[in-house]
């Protein structure tokens, strides 16, 4: 991809000078999202893709908006998890409730993508008045989350036989264009649970995951293929 070509990425406006859900720390916002409810992924998944609607409409430090996305981001990966469980094995007409499970799947994953993509653009503008805070490190691992997301967009139309998301491939190249523009597409970094990959790994994922005919494979074996290219992603030292 040539350095030269311009990065086109759809990012909200930030044009709320308030939050309504809790300050807007780290700290806090672990403290709120421990008081979620364990038993319904359903009303977790849209009280999280409220949030974040609203928080990607509000002007933030990228240091502090990355804070606040780490400390929700292991309460979205169980909604996610406990979604996707709910509408595989159905009929490829689904039924009205597991449809409208994957459609709440597919809108947290998308606006937890564009929360990472504005901390990835901010510390890009910002980083000649960012202090105590490595702006290409914040830049790297904030992209890394963004692809990783898109990414579980993808697999997700994947594993319920749907038509190719264009916008979700776009955004993919988008973002990693973005990181090679920068040099950052081989810089180490930590996925957040615990394993330590690259954003150039990352976004080989579902690019190899896509070679693999996936309308022609069985629910469970795609499911074991993207954890075994997730295995493979990662950097063991």
């Amino acid at each position: 991809m040539s350095d030269k070509a311009p990065v086109k990425l759809r990012i909200p406006r930030q044009d709320l000078t308030t939050f309504s859900y809790f300050p807007l720390t780290g700290a806090d916002a672990a403290h709120w999202a421990a008081g979620l409810p364990v038993t319904s992924a359903r009303e977790v998944a849209q009280t999280l893709a409220s949030l974040l609607g609203e928080l990607n409409r509000v002007a933030l430090p990228a240091a502090e908006r990355y804070a606040i996305l780490e400390a929700i981001r292991p309460n979205m990966n169980v909604a996610v998890a406990s979604l996707t469980r709910k509408v595989i094995n159905q009929p490829l007409v689904m039924p009205e409730e597991p449809r409208q499970l994957a459609e709440i799947a597919d809108q947290l994953l998308g606006l937890s993508s564009t929360a990472y993509t504005l901390v990835a653009v901010h510390a890009l503008r910002d980083r000649d008045a960012m202090a105590g805070v490595n702006p290409a490190r914040l830049m790297c691992e904030a992209l890394q989350r963004a692809i990783n997301l898109t990414a579980g967009k993808i697999f997700q139309h994947f594993l319920l036989y749907q038509p190719g998301e264009s916008r979700a491939w776009q955004t993919l190249h988008q973002l990693y264009h973005l990181a090679e523009r920068q040099h950052l597409t081989r810089l180490r970094v930590d996925d957040g649970d615990g394993g330590t990959t690259t954003v150039e790994a990352t976004w080989l994922r579902p690019l190899l995951l896509s070679s693999c005919k996936p309308n022609q494979v069985r629910q469970g074996d795609l499911i074991a293929m993207f954890r075994c290219l997730l295995e493979l992603s990662l950097i063991h030292i």
